[in-house]
């Protein structure tokens, strides 16, 4: 039975693939229409450097406990 649920999986894995990338089209093309954009990649840098920014800001706030912690 394993053996035969492990095949099932090994033979379908393509499709998959298949759904998740054309799950990320349809992400790709949502985000591009939702915003209205031609160049998405600089939308998502904008926001990745808001996230980025966020990280370090957690990591000053938390400065003196890692240090304590550390210690």
């Amino acid at each position: 039975m394993v053996s035969g649920f492990a095949a099932g999986i090994t033979a379908n894995t393509f499709i998959a693939e298949a759904r998740a990338a054309a799950m990320a089209r349809a992400a790709l093309e949502a985000a591009e229409a939702e915003l209205d954009i031609n160049s998405p990649s600089k939308e998502f840098y904008r926001v990745g450097d808001f996230a980025g920014q966020g990280f370090v800001n957690a990591l000053g706030d938390y400065e003196s406990a890692s240090f304590k912690a550390g210690a």
